[in-house]
């Protein structure tokens, strides 16, 4: 139901929002929680289910795709560029309109973001774990590195 106050409010359905606040509602059932999303209803529609088979969400008139236009400039006739940026303007957001690619640093990437840069808490060791909470990895043979309870299901296509 419709409620008029909330505790937290998410603007935007994106994949981090969507796993983030139903984390949330999992650990707090009292807490009440509104994702709030700009886009169309897609609930059961095969475009937005199996993206990568339905390339409407790509053209021009797309409701679900968010598209940006570059000022023009002198260096392209005078023209600008409309630009299918990869921001899903429905529940699931860019991770619905961009083939639902799935892909993760390597360790040595977040090990650079404490050893190079000062970041304390930011190497593999700390965030492969939270990573792992997020996704059930069901590419055989399972790998320790990845999750296997995890809210988004990784494979191959």
């Amino acid at each position: 139901s419709i409620q008029t106050e909330y505790d937290l409010v998410f603007a935007g359905g994106g994949t981090t929002a969507c796993i983030t606040a139903s984390r949330l509602a999992s650990a707090f059932p009292d807490l009440k929680i509104l994702v709030l999303e700009s886009g169309p209803p897609t609930k059961n529609k095969k475009e937005h289910i199996q993206s990568g088979q339905y390339l409407t969400h790509l053209a021009p008139t797309s409701k679900t795709m968010q598209f940006y236009a570059s000022k023009a400039s002198d260096h392209i006739a005078g023209c600008s560029i409309v630009i299918p940026y990869a921001s899903g303007r429905y529940i699931g957001g860019g991770s619905c309109v961009n083939f639902m690619l799935y892909n993760r640093p390597a360790a040595s990437d977040f090990d650079d973001w404490e050893n190079e840069f000062g970041n304390v808490g930011w190497s593999s060791k700390d965030l492969i774990p939270m990573l792992q909470k997020g996704e059930t990895y069901e590419i055989g043979p399972r790998k320790p590195t990845h999750g296997s309870d995890g809210p988004l299901k990784v494979s191959f296509g």
